[in-house]
């Protein structure tokens, strides 16, 4: 059981929002808000995401996913749950 409990804990603590990321990191997303836009900019479940640029006081994050480059707004980005 202890050891069940430190691979839970180990997942946790690789699990965090999009926003959290730094320029230049690369992730794989596990879960978006449901925003039928996302699906079509490509950030679904399972892809590879990198956070390229981070703007200013609370502005858009600028990422790629499969070499596309999007803009997401802090707020989505903060229900964009990563894995890294």
């Amino acid at each position: 059981m202890p050891r069940e409990r430190n691979r839970e804990r180990n997942r946790e603590r690789k699990r965090k929002n999009l926003n959290k990321l730094n320029p230049g990191e690369e992730a794989k997303i596990l879960s978006t808000p449901q925003k039928p836009v996302l699906n079509a900019l490509g950030l679904r479940p399972g892809k590879k995401i990198k956070t390229e640029a981070k703007q200013p006081f609370q502005g858009p994050i600028l990422a790629s996913v499969k070499g596309r480059k999007i803009a997401i707004d802090q707020e989505i980005a903060n229900d964009i749950l990563i894995r890294w």
